[in-house]
């Protein structure tokens, strides 16, 4: 049996456009989209989840308007650096997606809920991991930033020969 369109992502070309004076790159992706709640102000939202499991990426999250940035790589993420989002704030593997309507963090156990609820699998074990550092990004309204600029410090000779 094919694994639900939820939990894999299918390439197509990627579609350059420029935001804000910049130049992004975002996925079209074939997903099926759901419906969630925002636990702080009781609005609704679309959003699907990418498996970061097998097709080398990982993923972060704006510090402000909380897009979901994802990056296929094989380096380690916690070695590298982004560039700023196009809304101008930073990207931190340790921020969380947020509501669309009243921009508040959402919570990974909140939002359980209506994760279980709408995941096909769930009838056959699949369990949301209730965090938002896992295995699944968490992509809400199609704000991703696919394979957003970033850049690893250059290592030096003596921190190599540790």
């Amino acid at each position: 049996m094919a694994a639900p369109c939820w939990q894999w992502i299918a390439c197509s070309p990627v579609r350059k456009s420029v935001v804000a004076g910049r130049s992004t790159q975002s996925l079209a992706v074939m997903r099926e989209t759901l419906g969630g709640t925002c636990e702080h102000c009781g609005k609704g939202f679309r959003y699907y989840l990418v498996s970061n499991g097998m097709n080398g990426s990982f993923h972060a999250f704006c510090e402000r308007c909380g897009r979901t940035v994802m990056s296929e790589s094989y380096v380690d993420p916690k070695t590298i650096t982004f560039d700023p989002c196009i809304c101008g704030a930073a990207i931190s593997f340790g921020a969380s997606p947020r509501c669309p309507h009243c921009e508040q963090p959402l919570s990974a156990e909140g939002a359980t809920l209506f994760l279980e609820r709408n995941a096909p699998g769930y009838a056959g074990g699949w369990r949301w991991q209730r965090s938002w550092r896992g295995e699944y990004a968490f992509v809400i309204e199609d704000r991703l930033l696919y394979n957003h600029h970033w850049t690893k410090p250059k290592e030096r000779w003596w921190q190599v020969w540790k």
